[in-house]
């Protein structure tokens, strides 16, 4: 492997129990774009580019925001 890799940003909160997750989406405890959709059901997985998938209820709200972050040089996990 010898491409450039960027490292994963960690999220803040508690890793959910894998036993007994929570229901809905699995990081609505840890989001903070969660709404009561994300608590009751798992977003569907869509696809956004070719080989590329995510599964949020609110994809187009959270993709502006990282977008909007990078773009003014903040840390796109930083809290407002």
């Amino acid at each position: 492997i010898t491409e450039d890799r960027k490292r994963l940003d960690i999220i803040p909160g508690c890793v959910p129990n894998l036993i007994m997750p929570p229901t809905g989406c699995r990081f609505h405890p840890r989001c903070r774009y969660r709404t009561q959709i994300c608590t009751e059901c798992n977003p569907p997985l869509k696809e956004v580019e070719k080989d590329h998938q995510v599964a949020c209820h609110h994809y187009e709200t959270v993709r502006y925001s990282i977008t909007s972050r990078e773009e003014d040089g903040r840390d796109y996990c930083q809290r407002d």
